[in-house]
Parts: structure tokens; sequence; C-alpha cells
């Protein structure tokens, strides 16, 4: 591990098949002063096998000791490395919409300067014409990235209450998010995010994953059923085009 590194990559992994991809994306990041903290949180060994074969210096592996889940592994590998940075706007960017989880928080965790904040159609979670529900506040935050540079605090200063009346846990919502993340891939490529076919493969994998998640966790109305048909007929256009380009 770099010492006294100023960033750090924090891979929660769990999914041996796009775990390489993920891997090899931060290890090809140049900054400096960079580390890559590693939580294996899967049930084989694969994983720690790609981190031993890359002998990478920059990188931390931590093998969980028992099965943690989503949010467990995230809350394990954070800790890690309590640091605070001054980032590149694009490359968080990228880097939240290649893995198409929202490292960055939710609305009551960013501090932003108002005169940043342009509205589309003076709507403040529009983007490219869209309306954001799910994913509102990473909509906004991409659109303040795409300005500059973000910093980081490590500190945690906020808190988020979760309830069983969560909105986003209701089945109608929860299949509009997976909506609003295909939306949020063409625009941030329209903003200059995913500025590589790579990048843009990554995060389309990771949004397959979240659909291939969903459809298998229960059972669908046919409304439903047509939503995630279309969904994947858009991400199969959107990597055939990609394959055309290599």
């Amino acid at each position: 591990m770099t010492a006294h590194a100023l960033a750090s990559v924090l891979i929660p992994a769990y999914n041996e098949r796009h775990f390489a991809a993920a891997f090899e994306s931060a290890r090809k990041q140049t900054y400096a002063s960079l580390e890559i903290v590693v939580c294996d949180d899967s049930p084989g060994t694969a994983i720690e096998e790609t981190v031993r074969r890359a002998a990478d210096a920059r990188v931390r592996y931590e093998r969980n000791p028992a099965r943690l889940g989503f949010g467990g592994n995230f809350s394990r590998c954070c800790p890690l490395c309590p640091v605070s940075a001054l980032l590149s706007g694009r490359e968080l960017g990228d880097f939240v919409l290649s893995h198409m989880v929202n490292f960055i928080g939710e609305p009551t965790t960013v501090l932003f300067r108002r005169a940043d904040l342009a509205p589309e159609d003076g709507r403040v979670f529009r983007w490219g014409g869209r309306d954001y529900h799910c994913l509102a506040d990473l909509g906004l935050w991409l659109r303040l990235l795409a300005q500059g540079q973000a910093y980081y605090h490590a500190q945690p200063l906020s808190a988020v209450r979760r309830h069983a009346g969560q909105e986003q846990d209701k089945p109608e919502v929860r299949v509009g998010c997976l909506t609003e993340r295909v939306w949020i891939v063409g625009a941030a490529r329209s903003a200059g995010f995913l500025a590589t076919p790579a990048l843009v493969r990554q995060a389309l994998d990771s949004v397959r994953s979240q659909v291939d998640h969903f459809e298998r966790g229960e059972t669908h109305d046919e409304a439903t059923r047509s939503t995630i048909a279309t969904l994947r007929a858009e991400l199969e256009r959107e990597a055939t085009t990609l394959a055309k380009t290599r």
C-alpha cells in the first residue's frame, strides 16, 4: 500500500465475474498517492487470486472472516481508508458510474456552491430532458462533478434513516431505478463522462447485473416483466454499438 496515500479506491468485492475489470480499472489510475482497498466478501478464491497475481504494492486486500452482505461489506471497507482527498470530478464520476453505486452519498452529505447549480428548465433533478427520482441525487452530483474537482472528507458527518416504508423499496420504484440507471449512462456520456468504450462497457455491465438481481429476486407482474425486457433490449443495443467501435 502507498505510504500516507491521499486517495483510496475502495472495491467492496463479491461478484467474481466482474471483479477483474473493476480491479484493473483501479490499477490503471495514474494518481501517485493512491491506495486500492479490496474487501472480499465472495464465497470463492478467484478474487483473492486475482489480487495476489497483480503483486501491486498499492493494493490492500482484506478477506471478510464471514459473509457480510452488500451493506456490511461497504461498511467494513470504508473505515479501512479514513483519508480526505481532492479528486478529479470526472474520475470520481467515472468510478461511480462504472460500479453503478452512489459512493458519494445522499442529498444530506454533499456541500456545493449555489452558483454551480444550474437547474434544467427550472428543475433541479432534470438532466437531458428527463426527470430523475431514484437517482436524483446522483444525477445532480455528476452535473456538479463535470465542472471541476471534488473534495472527499472521510469523517462521517451525516446519517440516513432506513425504515420499512422506504420509498425506494417499493417494487414500482425499484424497477424505475433500473430505468434511470440506463438513462444516466447516456446523460453522463453526453456530459463527458465514460469517455472510453471500456468504461461504458463496465457501466453497462453493472446495470445489467442489477437488472439480473432484480429479476431473480421476486415474482413480477406483466408490466414489470415488459419493462425489464425493454431495458435488456436497450442494454443489448448499446453493447452492440460499442462492439462496432473496437
